[in-house]
């Protein structure tokens, strides 16, 4: 029997999976044995995360409920944005990283995607319906701060894909501005019996068109549309667009065409192939129309019910005729102002949509004022439109050109931010969108709770029934029951974070996948085959000191794993992957790792004649009696 020694070390590669080369082929007898002789590797301390501890809610503004407003004007409430509940990603992940510095998600190279705190801020990002907020967080080995802000974004094209009722494609064209002039923009024009479009991108409600200074190349408005002048041998058959809600269309992914849900009502039995677009209802929640008949524009809002669309609930006529004389502008500029319908009904604060319509130089002809069954939802940009039919030729389509503010207008960097989640209005603009405050609860509270936020506020049962399922205890220590992010918190002072440093153990197997292997895995639902050689399974420790913790790992007693390879084979490198107990690759390892493997050949039965009798002794290898004694004594 023969044994031999291969020491292992990852230089700059990965830790966690990695090929380390032997420098010259070596040859495997059939039946041999592996094992590690020693161990040693940096662990970084992690966080399991799963649906015991991921779920936390973030309330915006006062969110309705009882609260003591005076006459400071940062003493101002916000009632009309519905809280939201937020689930962190699942899996394993650092407690710290490596960055010093601001991380708002998109900026920078050098990221540690499996921080805890990254974890955190992505899971707002990716789930919040209220994304003109970003959210940037600062890790490093003495604690995690976050901190909110006011997204930047610039006026432009609208992507749009055709809809789902739509017999053929309309045709979209990206035209290009000319910067410090104007805005670049999508024009649209119809093919024959096509009518219908849907914005790509989620469209942001609330939203304060006058946060921003309003410029040439970046006009102050949410959406605007552009109908195009045209000649008294065109005929406009159908328009109408604004925002719908993303359900109106996307239900239709799984079920067929209905009338009650869609954002196109049709007069006629639907028929795909039949439908002409003179018989369609504008059924978009908040919306322009050019009038059958008469060719005037009108704005019309719908009610929204439990988040379904209902009745017209107002309409604006503007006396306006859209003739093809002149091209028209129709714009939608959201924002928030003061409300004070009595003198104790101090700086309450509510959501406005301006409509305006002309040329170039917009007109104010109405304002929408939207409650909140108008937040919380997921909106997209949509049209209807159709100018050519069979019996006109390709010269008669009528255009509209579309630009202004969606999801992919925004910018993700803190240092382009407008201000902080609680920041200074816009001179001479009063009190705007980005004075609303969030507040986050990691745990269940109680009605009747006072908050000290501002202003001092009060919880009440429906309040308690919604943070039920709160069990984010990563983030909270005992005695600490929110965490609320105003006007102070910068990005120079950012929101520290109570976090819970009781951390997982180590836990890890050391596989080798290049070899003839079969070890298993086994849990209730399925068992499956594992090229593992050894398990590491340590406590967890409760400290802050250090992010990482060297271990050494040396048995007392070698664990011999069986080669089930039938004839010899010959190996140039080892195939090292770290992990976790369910066998899915780890991610908690760091630096260096050193490993000093075994292998030994199988061992044989030997033979000999004594004084010309044949006599069979076998000499048998007390090694691995020796190893089952010993288990027994320890």
């Amino acid at each position: 029997m023969s044994i031999q020694s291969f020491l292992i070390n990852n230089g700059e590669r990965n830790p966690n999976e990695f090929i380390a080369k032997i420098g010259r082929s070596v040859k495997i007898s059939e039946n041999s044995e592996i094992c590690v002789n020693k161990l040693s590797l940096r662990n970084v301390k992690y966080k399991s995360v799963n649906s015991s501890n991921d779920t936390f809610v973030i309330m915006w503004g006062q969110n309705n409920l009882e609260n003591s407003a005076t006459d400071d004007l940062n003493n101002n409430q916000t009632n009309f944005m519905p809280a939201e509940t937020i689930k962190l990603e699942n899996g394993a992940y650092k407690m710290y990283g490596e960055l010093n510095v601001i991380d708002d998600l998109f900026t920078g190279q050098d990221i540690d995607y499996d921080n805890i705190a990254r974890n955190l801020v992505k899971s707002i990002m990716e789930q919040s319906k209220y994304f003109m907020w970003g959210w940037g967080v600062k890790f490093s080995n003495t604690g995690i701060g976050i901190m909110a802000y006011l997204r930047n974004r610039n006026a432009g094209y609208i992507s749009f894909n055709n809809s789902t009722v739509t017999k053929n494609n309309m045709d979209f064209e990206i035209i290009g501005s000319n910067p410090g002039v104007s805005p670049s923009y999508t024009e649209i024009f119809d093919r024959p019996e096509g009518f219908a479009c849907v914005g790509a991108h989620r469209v942001p409600f609330p939203y304060d068109a006058f946060i921003q200074a309003d410029t040439p190349n970046n006009p102050r408005t949410l959406t605007t549309w552009r109908l195009s002048a045209y000649n008294i041998d065109e005929e406009l058959i159908v328009g109408f667009g604004g925002y719908i809600l993303e359900e109106q269309e996307y239900y239709k992914n799984t079920e067929s065409y209905n009338i009650e849900k869609d954002w196109i009502g049709i007069k006629e039995n639907f028929d795909q192939f039949n439908m002409e677009p003179d018989g369609l209802i504008n059924q978009i929640p908040i919306s322009w129309e050019i009038r059958k008949n008469t060719d005037e524009i009108i704005f019309v809002r719908r009610q929204i019910l439990n988040g379904s669309v209902g009745n017209i609930v107002e309409t604006f006529e503007t006396g306006i005729i859209y003739d093809g004389v002149d091209e028209i502008y129709i714009t939608f500029q959201p924002n928030i102002t003061p409300n004070n319908p009595a003198a104790t009904d101090t700086n309450r604060f509510v959501m406005n949509c301006l409509v305006g319509i002309g040329a170039a130089a917009q007109v104010l002809v109405g304002v929408f004022v939207l409650d909140r069954s108008y937040v919380g939802m997921n909106w997209r940009n949509a049209l209807c439109w159709s100018s050519l039919d069979e019996t006109i030729s390709s010269n008669g389509v009528i255009s509209v050109d579309c630009f202004g503010i969606d999801e992919s207008k925004f910018i993700n960097n803190s240092t382009q931010s407008l201000g902080p989640i609680c920041g200074d209005p816009v001179a001479g603009g009063g009190f705007h969108l980005g004075n609303i405050s969030a507040t986050i609860f990691m745990t269940p509270i109680k009605s009747g709770t006072e908050l000290s936020i501002i202003p001092v506020t009060v919880t009440n049962y429906e309040m308690q029934k919604f943070t039920e399922k709160c069990n984010c205890n990563i983030f909270q220590e005992e005695g600490n029951n929110i965490y609320n992010i105003d006007d102070e918190i910068t990005e120079a002072n950012m929101l520290e974070l109570d976090v819970n440093y009781d951390v997982d153990g180590v836990q890890l197997s050391l596989n080798i996948d290049n070899l003839p292997i079969t070890n298993y895995i086994c849990n209730p639902e399925n068992g499956k085959t594992q090229k593992r050689i050894f398990t590491l399974m340590l406590k967890g420790v409760d400290s802050n000191a250090d992010y990482s913790s060297p271990v050494v790992i040396e048995p007392n007693n070698l664990n011999w794993n069986k080669l089930n390879n039938t004839s010899p084979i010959v190996i140039n490198n080892f195939q090292i992957r770290f992990s976790n107990l369910d066998g899915s690759t780890s991610g908690s390892l760091e630096s260096n790792v050193d490993i000093e493997l075994l292998i030994r050949s199988n061992r044989q039965n030997n033979y000999r004649a004594i004084g010309g009798v044949s006599q069979k002794i076998e000499t048998t290898d007390q090694t691995e009696n020796n190893f089952k004694i010993s288990q027994n004594m320890f």
